[in-house]
């Protein structure tokens, strides 16, 4: 489980991808972006860029979650 804060609908955690201390990461509709290190994607690449698996993989895990 990754800690996040939430502001409205978007979620914001601690960028995976650089070090920091605070959330800088925002996941918002289907895009994500860090403040901090200027990483920019959609939430398919970014499951696939933080867990290194394939696109077919990705989309089959974010159906699991978005299932429960």
């Amino acid at each position: 489980s990754i800690p996040y804060t939430m502001s409205g609908n978007n979620a914001s955690i601690i960028c995976p991808f650089h070090s920091e201390y605070k959330p800088s990461l925002t996941i918002y509709d289907n895009n994500v972006f860090c403040f901090g290190c200027q990483y920019t994607n959609d939430t398919i690449g970014f499951t696939m860029d933080l867990l290194k698996i394939g696109f077919r993989e990705a989309v089959e895990l974010i159906n699991l979650i978005r299932k429960e």
